[in-house]
C-alpha cells in the first residue's frame, strides 16, 4: 500500500512543481504568456519548458522516495521512483501527440525520454 501511495504522490508532486514553476515561466519570461496560448514557443521559451519538466520530475522522484522512507531499500526505491516515471511517460504520450506540430521532434524526444532517468535521479537525493 506504501509503493502505491509513494507513486501517487510522486505523481501529485511532478503536477505541483510543474504548476509553481510554470507560474514562474510566465512572469519571469518575456512573452511566455503569449507563446503559451498560441503554443508558439523561442528556443530559451523550450528550453524553460523542459527545465520545469527536468525539475519537477527530480521533485516527484525525492517525494517517491520519502513516501517509502528510509527503511526502505534503494533497489525498492527506485523500482516505484521508476514505475512513477513510466506512469508520467504513459500519460504524457497523448499529450505530446496532441501537441507534435507546436514543437521540434527533439523537444518531444528530450521530454519523454528524461522522464523516468530524472525521477529516478530524485530518489538519489535521499
Amino acid at each position: 500500500m506504501r509503493a502505491i501511495l509513494a507513486v501517487v504522490t510522486g505523481l501529485v508532486v511532478w503536477t505541483v512543481v510543474a504548476t509553481v514553476l510554470n507560474f514562474v515561466l510566465r512572469i519571469g519570461m518575456g512573452g511566455y504568456l503569449d507563446a503559451e496560448l498560441l503554443m508558439k514557443f523561442s528556443l530559451p521559451m523550450m528550453i524553460g519548458r523542459l527545465g520545469v519538466g527536468a525539475f519537477a520530475s527530480i521533485g516527484a522522484g525525492l517525494a517517491c522516495a520519502k513516501v517509502l522512507g528510509a527503511a526502505a531499500d534503494q533497489s525498492r526505491r527506485r523500482k516505484w521512483a521508476a514505475i512513477t516515471g513510466i506512469v508520467l511517460v504513459l500519460g504524457f504520450i497523448p499529450v505530446h501527440v496532441y501537441m507534435w506540430a507546436a514543437f521540434p521532434i527533439w523537444y518531444h524526444a528530450f521530454f519523454l525520454v528524461t522522464l523516468v532517468p530524472f525521477v529516478l535521479a530524485g530518489t538519489a537525493l535521499l
